[in-house]
């Protein structure tokens, strides 16, 4: 299993996200990582990546079928 820091893995597993999209995610509880040292030193592993991009996605997929019926039923 391969370990990258925050800004190597937003940059290559998370499709060139910003770092603090990931910091924000591990604070929210969306995204694991592992803490070393001392202040935001964080290690990601490619499957947890993975795992909160296709989350996401699947949110934001809800959410837009939510808003499409909504649209839809009250043009009726």
């Amino acid at each position: 299993m391969e370990w990258k820091k925050t800004a190597d893995a937003a940059a290559t597993w998370a499709g060139g996200v910003h770092p603090k999209t990931l910091y924000a995610a591990v604070r929210r509880g969306e995204l694991q990582c592992v803490r070393f040292g001392a202040g935001r030193n964080m290690l990601f592993c490619e499957a947890w990546i993975t795992e909160w991009l296709l989350s996401v996605a699947d949110r934001r997929t809800a959410l837009i079928n939510k808003v499409v019926t909504h649209t839809r039923r009250s043009s009726l």
